[in-house]
């Protein structure tokens, strides 16, 4: 009998971005590679209702699990969420753990780890430290403190010095 590996993905509601959808496209590809493997893949809807999800995967009793969960209903700042239920399930799980995920999910508590640590990394600013010191002339790119990658930013997230918030 094949182990089932379990493949944890966010649910993908109807009106998903591309980016959102593309995780649907990793999941076949793990699926892909696991079965000429030998295992036998399934996929897992992650969402808010984590009993839910706890009893699917407790019922799937799973080798490992998968773990592409990089926000929960469209929020990135709930990512630890999947890694946590994981844990608590005593379940195996490829990608970083609950605490190094919470950490470095936020933006501002990463970066102040980082620097802690004496690693580089570039100014950035919150609005808060806005009003307390003007930054230097230039461009600069608002992001969201919990997104990653490139989700939330356009052209219009590009700003000059002049049209920063004051």
């Amino acid at each position: 009998m094949k182990k089932k590996i379990g493949i944890l993905h966010p649910h993908i509601h109807e009106n998903a971005t591309e980016d959102e959808k593309d995780v649907l496209v990793q999941v076949e590809a793990i699926s892909k590679a696991l079965r000429k493997l030998e295992f036998n893949p399934v996929p897992v809807n992650f969402d808010l209702n984590l009993e839910s999800v706890a009893v699917a995967l407790r019922k799937l009793k799973p080798a490992f699990v998968f773990n592409l969960v990089e926000a929960v209903n469209g929020c990135g700042n709930l990512i630890h969420f999947a890694p946590s239920l994981l844990d608590h399930l005593e379940i195996p799980y490829t990608g970083s753990r609950t605490e190094a995920m919470f950490i470095t999910s936020n933006k501002i508590v990463g970066k102040s780890f980082l620097e802690a640590s004496g690693i580089a990394t570039p100014k950035a600013y919150t609005l808060s430290s806005l009003k307390k010191a003007a930054p230097a002339k230039g461009r600069y790119i608002v992001k969201s403190v919990w997104e990653h990658a490139s989700i939330g930013i356009s052209q219009d997230s590009v700003l000059r010095q002049k049209e920063l918030p004051k």
